[in-house]
């Protein structure tokens, strides 16, 4: 979206910094209600496969719309759909990489 470098960086640090602050609060969303935990055996505190789809969903649309308020802020001519495209193929990336993780890692 932008030819000079030290603005694309601004602006991608900044929606980068704020996003980044929100996955801290979805990292501990789920510790705060019992019904997301199975209480059965070794299972005791492992998140149900169900709240986890249901976090990162959450998260990706809040940070989607999170992330394209802030660009909109550095990019105030550029189009406001141009704007949703850009915040919502950076975060599926993003995304994409977190649930291969998820898969590889931890399933």
């Amino acid at each position: 979206m932008e030819r000079r470098a030290a603005k694309a960086f601004a602006a991608s640090f900044s929606a980068n910094l704020l996003t980044g602050l929100l996955s801290i609060v979805y990292f501990f969303f789920p510790m705060e209600f019992g019904f997301a935990y199975s209480r059965i055996g070794e299972e005791a505190f492992a998140l149900q496969e169900s709240t986890v789809v249901l976090i990162l969903i959450f998260g990706l649309i809040v940070n989607i719309l999170v992330e394209a308020g802030v660009l909109k802020l550095f990019y105030r001519t550029t189009g406001t759909r141009k704007i949703f495209k850009v915040s919502t193929v950076m975060n599926m990336i993003s995304y994409a990489i977190v649930v291969l993780n998820l898969i590889l890692f931890v399933g």
